[in-house]
């Protein structure tokens, strides 16, 4: 990817919950079968389950006069997600880094801290929930800069395989991110 290429989209600093695995080349074959699949991954399952979650919350809200068989019902169903999305977060644990941190990012890539030295071409997978409420965004990424800050390496990575929607999921949040800084500037210039 050229230097105009790269610069195509805004980057801005945010914060995500994110874990990355290095993976050899038969795990980065992989992982791109199943990006390419368009099947949801046990992350992105984790935060669909999330979503519906919350959407479940505020619906039950508007629920007042139900009858008890429904009201029971409905606690069985409930009880049925929390079984589900413990599995599905057993399955998503990823003992590299499961963390919320401060990354620089972009349409095209990411920048991030991390604990280990990675070098140039190095394959890794990301799984990153954006803040904002967006969905699970699941990325094939190769390392392209790592450089030692203090007691960790702040390792850009660009995307190599990730959806378009999810690429488009990351493109609204940094320019809802860029309007946020925008907004705040003007604020403190107004103080």
């Amino acid at each position: 990817m050229t230097e105009a290429e790269r610069r195509e989209f805004f980057r801005v600093n945010d914060d995500v919950r994110i874990s990355y695995r290095c993976l050899d080349d038969r795990g980065a074959e992989q992982l791109a079968r199943v990006i390419k699949s368009g099947l949801p991954s046990a992350f992105q399952l984790r935060s669909q389950l999330d979503a519906t979650d919350r959407e479940l919350a505020e619906a039950r809200k508007g629920l007042v006069e139900l009858p008890q068989a429904l009201v029971h019902y409905l606690d069985l169903m409930e009880q049925r997600l929390q079984q589900l999305a413990t599995i599905t977060q057993l399955l998503t644990d990823n003992p590299e880094t499961t963390a919320v941190c401060e990354v620089s990012l972009s349409g095209n890539g990411i920048a991030l801290p991390t604990d280990q030295q990675m070098v140039a071409g190095q394959a890794v997978e990301l799984c990153m929930q954006l803040s904002g409420g967006a969905g699970a965004i699941h990325a094939l990424a190769a390392v392209t800069s790592c450089r030692q800050q203090g007691q960790r390496y702040q390792t850009a990575m660009e995307f190599r395989l990730i959806d378009d929607e999810d690429r488009e999921t990351i493109v609204r949040r940094t320019m809802a991110r860029q309007a946020e800084q925008i907004r705040a500037a003007a604020n403190e210039d107004d103080l």
